[in-house]
């Protein structure tokens, strides 16, 4: 693994279609350090993007971890269906890529903003390999979130609907990235 001063683009797309997922991790409980580095987005779907972060650069040896959530801000029941329109490939939270949620991660070196986020690539943060995946459903329909809240129900064709429900939001963390070119 190679570490080195990386300065961080955290970037989420609220496209409603792809990945998150919790790994375990060595990393602070986000309250203790948030506060300060912290935004959200509200879309017109009625549903906000919380993005927390402790630190916007990588210095050697130095973790970053970074929470992600998707909230309703509605106070009923809001069906929300999938886009696959993300201007950024990669997203992700974990090593088995895309799952069963509305939202992904990716940390890009340099500077980009909401223009130019398209021409960045994401980095390498897990180590390629074979990895113990949940079950990921694919072509999801939609994602129906309780009132006021991050927990939604995934629609597909499952018997009985829904397939189940998670809270959507995560904490994931990273202290390095692999480079494909040195496996």
């Amino acid at each position: 693994m190679i570490f080195g001063s990386v300065v961080v683009a955290l970037v989420a797309m609220v496209g409603v279609a792809s990945a998150l997922l919790s790994p375990h991790n060595s990393f602070p409980p986000p309250a203790s350090y948030f506060e300060d580095s912290s935004t959200t987005v509200k879309s017109v779907d009625g549903l906000a993007l919380s993005l927390l972060l402790n630190s916007t650069r990588i210095r050697p040896g130095q973790g970053i971890s970074i929470t992600v959530q998707e909230k309703n801000t509605l106070s009923t029941v809001n069906n929300v269906s999938t886009s696959a329109h993300w201007p950024l490939r990669g997203l992700s939270v974990g090593p088995c890529g895309p799952l069963n949620f509305p939202v992904g991660v990716a940390i890009i070196q340099g500077y980009y903003d909401s223009s130019s986020v398209s021409a960045g690539r994401p980095l390498g943060l897990y180590q390629p390999g074979q990895h113990s995946c949940p079950a990921i459903l694919s072509e999801i329909d939609a994602y129906v979130f309780q009132p006021s809240s991050d927990r939604a129900s995934i629609v597909r064709s499952c018997t009985p609907e829904p397939c189940f429900a998670e809270n959507m939001s995560s904490t994931i963390g990273a202290r390095g990235y692999w480079i494909e070119s040195l496996l």
